[in-house]
């Protein structure tokens, strides 16, 4: 069972786990519709050394919903209020999707609760394709359902050769990645955070080392648009990963190995932490 927040006015709760005791802590922030279930192949294949920390995001899984609508910057104060809760003054901040834009915020406006960032099929503004897709899945929502959407999502987040060639594999994956209920008004106001985040003018201000991992078959968050945040990074390198969206799962151990060079590169970078 996993734990929660502590109640804080009316911010909801937060259901989070902590696996493993090493001294490197790890937080993983998921992604669009993704509850903390997505990161479990990364968590199974981390070394001893590392603590990671995973949770769901306000209104999936097992934490409570938002009565309001909101944006990524109130999801990385929920990530602040995540690391609180796990008595853990700082740690590596990895992001995926959604969860990468909610990684930018927190290294905003919490820099010293961040140690090295992972931000992964990620942008600092949407653009045009972004926004179209937003828009898209925004009407398959309202018109068909949130399992339509979800549908529609998942086909998107896999590399079609993948699918073709490992289909019974891209099952399984299917259904641990997306194997909770996924509430129509969270998926809404997640699509709506995912479409008006916006970091751009403000991205230059990140010091931390940063590693940028792109999917080079990314249908949902283009390669490029990925590559563009490394330019307005202070201390960034980009990685390129086989696959799509979901390659930090289809291609999990190249994914590990990318965020494990980053940490190694961010401990290091830092003096606190030597």
């Amino acid at each position: 069972m996993p734990s929660l927040t502590p109640g804080a006015g009316a911010e909801p709760q937060l259901a989070y786990e902590v696996t493993g005791d090493g001294d490197v802590p790890i937080l993983f922030i998921s992604g669009l519709a993704d509850t903390r279930h997505a990161w479990s192949l990364q968590v199974s294949l981390l070394d001893p050394t590392h603590r990671a920390i995973t949770f769901d995001n306000r209104g999936l899984g097992e934490s409570e919903a938002a009565s309001t609508p909101y944006d990524t910057l109130d999801m990385a104060a929920d990530a602040v209020r995540v690391l609180d809760a796990a008595g853990v003054d700082s740690a590596h901040v990895v992001g995926h999707s959604l969860g990468g834009m909610v990684a930018q915020w927190m290294a905003l406006v919490a820099p010293s609760r961040v140690r090295h960032l992972v931000l992964s099929c990620t942008y600092a503004t949407p653009g045009p394709y972004c926004s179209r897709l937003a828009t898209v899945l925004r009407r398959t929502l309202s018109s068909s359902g949130v399992e339509a959407m979800r549908r529609l999502l998942l086909l998107w987040a896999f590399d079609p050769d993948l699918v073709e060639a490992h289909e019974d594999e891209i099952a399984e994956a299917e259904r641990i990645i997306h194997h909770d209920d996924l509430p129509s008004t969270a998926m809404s106001h997640q699509l709506d955070a995912f479409a008006a985040h916006d970091t751009a003018a403000r991205i230059g201000e990140i010091t931390h080392p940063t590693t940028v991992i792109a999917g080079v078959d990314d249908r949902i968050v283009p390669a490029r648009r990925t590559r563009d945040l490394r330019f307005g990074l202070t201390d960034a390198t980009l990685e390129e990963v086989p696959g799509g969206h979901a390659c930090f799962w289809t291609s999990a151990p190249v994914y590990l190995r990318a965020l494990s060079v980053g940490i190694e590169h961010g401990t290091h970078s830092d003096p606190q932490l030597q």
